[in-house]
């Protein structure tokens, strides 16, 4: 459940920061998507392995993917391929058709002192791993004892996280 909640909480927080500047969000074949306005490139959230954020290190995602995010770095790959001066529909709305953005991903890892966190644009992948990365934008690391990255409540000594917790069940 942690693993579950950090996803759903990262994607939450990268949607309420950029929606108000104009971005906007979607979900096609279940992969949550935070979009630029433009429709050009998305955003994805998702865990990566423990060579995140090391830029020395080859990473992948902490997990195989499914078919949307196949679909989504075949896409990538195609978009890279550099036409030159030919290029057929210059105006293209890629915003028309959510599978033409080019899209990056958010990894992160929870290591044993920090968090790890790069912005990467995947443009290979094997059997549900990205394995090549056409540029990974690797961000400062996190302390884990930072407990305003946990949002923990302020504990005295004598007090667990969660308290009493009392649930009554009743007969009907």
């Amino acid at each position: 459940m942690p693993g579950l909640t950090r996803w759903g909480r990262t994607t939450r927080f990268l949607r309420e920061e950029l929606i108000p500047a104009g971005w906007d969000y979607d979900n096609p074949r279940n992969l949550a998507r935070t979009v630029h306005p433009d429709g050009h490139v998305a955003i994805v959230a998702t865990s990566g392995d423990a060579m995140t954020g090391l830029p020395d290190h080859s990473t992948t995602t902490k997990y195989p993917k499914g078919f949307a995010t196949v679909e989504a770095v075949q896409v990538n790959d195609q978009l890279a391929l550099d036409l030159g001066d030919f290029d057929p529909a210059p105006d293209e709305d890629r915003s028309a058709d959510p599978a033409g953005a080019q899209t990056w991903y958010l990894l992160y890892h929870v290591g044993e002192e920090e968090f790890r966190v790069e912005l990467s644009l995947p443009d290979a992948i094997e059997n549900g791993w990205i394995t090549r990365w056409a540029e990974r934008i690797i961000l400062p690391a996190l302390p884990r004892d930072d407990d305003s990255l946990a949002g923990k409540a302020e504990l005295g000594d004598d007090q667990d996280l969660y308290g009493d917790i009392v649930v009554e069940v009743n007969r009907r």
